[in-house]
């Protein structure tokens, strides 16, 4: 059974958080303790491998990421101090971003810039709803309901999914932009050489 080898995939992964992972020489300290390990299957140094091999779709179809809960046991007594339930965390980030095919998650997890912006794009409009459209403030006893009604709520859920629709709209057309740029770019280079070919034979049946 053949696999993909991707040689960039620790440097991609450096961009999510995982910087450590080339410093596991696979000792097997981690699937000694973790508790999640099993004899056929040495948790996380299965994946830990896999990353440091560049097999990317092996990752991207393991579970293991997924199970790991992060109690930190692996990192505090690695030898190498490679870190690796950060290492899974990294990877996680990672994956997510695979996965999501509107591209939010890689500039969420990879531009503190985006992240910020986000968050208080989200924060902005749940305090704005809330204080426009909040229900009655009650404070001498319980109340469901009642300060945000759910009507409140689902209007509010709407707004933030139209807002998220735009943002995946304008990321696609970004990239479509960007695609269409590289195509005319490289149809240009071959139009100039095939050009400069055309030249030189000329001048050499000139000649």
């Amino acid at each position: 059974m053949s696999a993909t080898v991707d040689p960039d995939l620790v440097m991609k992964l450096g961009k999510f958080g995982v910087a450590d992972a080339t410093a596991c020489f696979n000792c097997g300290n981690c699937a000694a303790l973790c508790s999640l390990s099993t004899e056929g299957v040495p948790f996380p140094r299965k994946v830990l491998r896999y990353l440091q091999l560049g097999l990317s779709d092996k990752l991207l179809q393991s579970p293991e990421p997924w199970l790991c809960y992060y109690c930190g046991d692996c990192s505090e007594t690695c030898p190498r101090q490679a870190n690796p339930g950060e290492v899974m965390m990294g990877l996680r980030r990672y994956l997510t971003a695979r996965y999501d095919w509107t591209g939010i998650s890689r500039r969420f997890y990879t531009s503190t810039r985006f992240e910020v912006l986000a968050i208080l794009l989200v924060a902005a409009l749940v305090g704005l709803g809330f204080y426009f459209f909040h229900g009655p403030i009650v404070t001498d006893r319980v109340a469901l309901n009642v300060f945000a009604p759910n009507t409140v709520v689902e209007a509010l859920n709407l707004i933030l999914l139209a807002v998220l629709l735009v943002c995946v709209a304008c990321i696609k057309e970004r990239k479509i932009n960007e695609a269409t740029d590289l195509v005319e770019g490289a149809q240009t280079t071959a139009a100039g050489a095939l050009n400069i070919e055309a030249m030189e034979s000329k001048a050499v049946f000139t000649y």
